[in-house]
C-alpha cells in the first residue's frame, strides 16, 4: 500500500467513525429528546467524535498542502518536506507518510485530552440535546 493510500485510508477511517459511532449515538439521542446514555458515554461520545473530527481536517490538510506543493513547485528542481530527497516525482515515502500520520494523530489527542484531565469540558453540540 502506497503513502498516499494510508493517508487516504486514514481519512476514510476517521471519518467513517464520526458516520458510524456519532451518527449512531447522536440519532438515538435525539429520538429519546435527550442524552439517554449517562455521563460516561456523554464524555467519550465527545472525546471520540471531536479527536475523529480534528484527525480528519488535519488529514485533510496535509493532503492539500501536499498536493499544493506538487502542483506549485516541480519536484524535479525542488525538494520539500512532502517530497523524498531522491525527489521521485514528489511521492510521499514510506517513513515521512508515518511520521505525519503519528503528528496528526498525536496533534488531535494533544487538542481534545484536556477535558478528560480536568482542564476545561465538553459542550453540547449544536443540537442542544440534553
Amino acid at each position: 500500500m502506497t503513502p498516499l493510500n494510508w493517508m487516504l485510508l486514514n481519512l476514510a477511517c476517521s471519518d467513517g467513525t464520526i458516520a458510524g459511532f456519532g451518527t449512531t449515538v447522536s440519532t438515538a439521542a435525539a429520538l429519546q429528546f435527550g442524552w439517554p446514555f449517562g455521563q460516561e458515554l456523554c464524555v467519550a461520545y465527545a472525546m471520540i467524535m471531536s479527536t475523529a473530527g480534528i484527525g480528519s481536517i488535519t488529514t485533510l490538510t496535509a493532503l492539500a498542502l501536499w498536493r499544493c506543493q506538487l502542483v506549485v513547485y516541480c519536484p524535479a528542481k525542488r525538494g520539500s518536506a512532502f517530497a523524498n530527497n531522491n525527489s521521485n516525482g514528489g511521492r510521499l515515502g514510506h517513513c515521512r507518510a508515518v511520521l505525519l500520520l503519528a503528528i496528526i494523530w498525536t496533534y488531535s489527542l494533544a487538542v481534545t485530552c484536556p477535558p478528560l484531565f480536568g482542564w476545561g469540558r465538553y459542550d453540547r453540540e449544536a443540537s442542544h440535546i440534553r
